[in-house]
């Protein structure tokens, strides 16, 4: 090639690759034997220039006109395997036969041409097999006994073996490579087929870690996972509900790290043994109403009772930590026992700021602490109004997930409104059914301004009114569009808890 064909070449891909590329629009590519013959149609008019070029599997035509080496052939020629010039027939049509080199490697090609006058480039992917490497990829791959020897081999040969397996295996890591290679090495008769199949399980590991956490748990409930056999999956199917979120948590942190399916088999036994933990023995978590501190010690809602209308009573601890609850004496045994089982925090050093209107995170939060709960948002959170870095991020997130609280809107969340009895009485309400704990009905109670209750929130304000965990004013009203103090939310969550 001329140095003057070269600069011409180079000029063509600097104005064609800088623009817009658009696919497949009337471009035809077809293969036979050692020839890929492109063709298509124009509005340009007879004798149009056409500039025709055959990119490599993988390679990417805009890291030549960029580099500042672009007009290096060698960096030309690994990136291109052919390009030509041509023009537009008296039919305002295109055709160019691009021929490969005899030993050129199997696999998908892309073609790309631009037209003079056409502002975008037209792209089109292909397969191309050359079937004399492959035939000698097949005759050869049965003698690969040794690691090293396979190593070599599907370096050279693995497109030509399987052309999209081949593909895949080109662009893996060390890491996943190496799992291939020992399949494919081990494998005494059927090889091919062990390349192929551990590349899939590559890909499908590759798939799960660029799941979003409810798509996982989801892909986990169908026992679509890579390397976790049917002994694991029935142990997951065996958790609760609850647990099934805390598993699903614990491994979709797990397998961020993960490269084969073995990593993903012990990523899976992890997270169910997290999941199995005893709830008495806690998952940690910041403590409070606000802000972060203190961890959860957790809580067991099973056990025994004096009480047989209350089952789940835990004895509360007895300490003393707040100092400015006497305007609250009614409720010093609530906020107390909630504090020292790290469900809920003060706003300073030793206060607590009972009289205080209890916002919706500091209460979402309180709820999810209690219950320690734990849920994925089918997709991820669009509030405005919930920074990634707030301390009540996580706890949104929870919320969302478990189907417990709404936003006020898409882009909303209401962060830092004071909210309303029987909205507290609602989201309690869903996340006792999401965990599920059942309510025993120890009273019946009819508040004098039940009408007055919102149709959404009514079975929530009964059935927590019937099992005492909710109370009325103390004159027969239960007033359900007042906002609430903090320890009125700290008497709610303590009457459910431990009453």
């Amino acid at each position: 090639m001329s140095k003057l064909t070269k600069l011409t070449l180079v000029c063509c891909l600097i104005l064609c690759f800088a623009l817009t590329v658009h696919a497949e629009d009337d471009l035809t590519v077809d293969v036979s034997d050692l020839c890929a013959t492109v063709s298509g149609s124009t509005d340009s008019g007879e004798d149009a220039n056409v500039t025709v070029m055959i990119v490599r599997p993988g390679k990417d035509i805009t890291s030549v006109v960029r580099d500042a080496d672009a007009t290096k052939k060698t960096l030309f020629n690994n990136t291109v395997s052919f390009t030509r010039q041509t023009t537009v027939d008296d039919d305002n049509r295109f055709e160019c036969t691009c021929p490969f080199d005899e030993d050129e490697k199997s696999g998908i090609y892309t073609a790309r041409v631009k037209v003079t006058g056409e502002s975008e480039v037209r792209e089109k992917e292909f397969t191309f097999v050359n079937e004399t490497r492959k035939t000698t990829a097949e005759s050869t791959i049965n003698g690969c006994t040794e690691k090293k020897t396979t190593e070599a081999f599907l370096s050279e040969y693995a497109s030509d073996i399987d052309v999209a397996a081949g593909g895949s295996y080109d662009s893996f890591t060390n890491a996943e490579r190496a799992y291939i290679i020992a399949k494919v090495t081990d494998e005494k008769d059927e090889k091919i087929t062990a390349f192929a199949d551990s590349v899939g399980e590559i890909n499908a590991v590759r798939a799960l870690k660029g799941l979003e956490r409810a798509a996982l748990k989801e892909a986990v409930d169908k026992g679509e996972i890579v390397g976790a056999d049917n002994t694991l999956l029935s142990d997951y199917a065996a958790l609760s509900k609850t647990k099934k979120n805390q598993f699903a948590a614990a491994l979709y942190d797990g397998i961020q790290s993960a490269n084969t399916p073995e990593d993903v088999k012990k990523a899976f036994s992890a997270a169910l043994v997290e999941a199995k933990k005893e709830e008495s023995g806690g998952s940690g978590g910041s403590g409070g109403s606000g802000g972060s501190g203190g961890s959860t010690s957790g809580f067991s809602m099973s056990g025994t009772s004096s009480n047989p209308d209350r089952p789940y009573i835990i004895e509360p601890p007895e300490d003393e930590g707040f100092t400015d609850l006497d305007s609250t004496p009614w409720a010093v045994t609530a906020i107390q026992t909630l504090k020292d089982r790290g469900i809920i925090n003060g706003k300073a050093k030793n206060l607590f700021c009972p009289q205080d209107n209890v916002t919706r995170e500091e209460f979402l939060k309180m709820v999810v602490e209690s219950l320690n709960m734990v849920g994925v948002p089918e997709k991820a959170l669009t509030f405005t109004d919930v920074p990634s870095d707030a301390w009540y991020r996580d706890y949104v997130e929870t919320g969302v997930g478990c189907g417990i609280i709404k936003g006020f809107s898409e882009t909303e969340f209401g962060t830092g409104q004071p909210i309303t009895r029987q909205d507290m009485a609602t989201i309690l309400y869903r996340a006792v059914k999401y965990c599920e704990v059942s309510l025993y009905k120890v009273n019946d109670i009819t508040f004098t301004d039940g009408d007055n209750i919102d149709e959404y929130a009514r079975e929530a304000v009964d059935a927590l009114a019937g099992a005492k965990v909710i109370n009325g004013m103390g004159d027969g009203t239960f007033m359900p569009k007042k906002t609430s103090t903090r320890a009125e939310a700290a008497v709610m969550l303590y009457n459910l808890l431990y009453k």
